[in-house]
């Protein structure tokens, strides 16, 4: 899925955390939109990653409680889900957000999903919209993150991951490292540690 959404959209690397971050049409969409009579300049692509801003706190917080009450409610009791949930609100949510580098990918302008990398070695955070599940978003956003990781000399990325994201970790390369319980508003959630090796040397 990545190598299509790489071939269809083509990807610009981060120039630094504080740089923006898009998206850019590849060739072949360039000669797309030529042909079609645009100019190759007015070419706008459906969604864009870039770092984290002060304006996208009230849309976090609910893209957060729509993963977790979507996506990952196939694997966690009611209980679990809502006292997951509830950590939107919690009044350290958004400043945890701005350690570290968090990107942001927006689709047709709407929030799709959000990533943290916090410290260079540890995936902290990567959620993603249930409306834009399936179309590569969130493993662009790990890709960004863990070339970040790369460039500031980590030898291995870890994350702690829930039971719905671990297949996805498992396939960009991660192994389960050990399986953990975490307490959320006084209930036990279950996660597993997870890591992956980016340099032997």
């Amino acid at each position: 899925m990545l190598k299509k959404v790489r071939r269809l959209f083509g990807r610009s690397r981060p120039k630094s955390a504080q740089s923006d971050i898009a998206l850019v049409p590849s060739e072949a969409q360039a000669t797309a939109s030529a042909s079609s009579g645009l100019p190759a300049e007015d070419f706008v692509l459906p969604f864009e990653i870039r770092p984290l801003q002060d304006a996208d706190a009230s849309a976090l917080r609910q893209l957060f409680r729509q993963s977790v009450r979507q996506i990952a409610s196939k694997h966690y009791e009611a209980d679990a889900i809502e006292a997951w949930a509830a950590t939107a609100d919690n009044d350290d949510f958004i400043s945890r957000l701005h350690q570290g580098l968090t990107l942001v990918a927006t689709l047709h302008g709407a929030h799709a999903g959000f990533a943290q990398l916090y410290p260079a070695n540890h995936i902290e955070m990567l959620y993603l919209s249930p409306d834009a599940s399936g179309l590569g978003i969130a493993s662009l956003l790990y890709q960004y993150l863990e070339d970040e990781a790369r460039m500031a000399g980590s030898r291995t990325l870890t994350t702690a991951s829930s039971l719905a994201a671990k297949r996805f970790f498992e396939s960009m390369g991660f192994q389960v490292s050990e399986e953990e319980t975490v307490l959320r508003g006084g209930v036990a959630i279950k996660r597993m540690r997870m890591q992956k090796v980016l340099s032997e040397s």
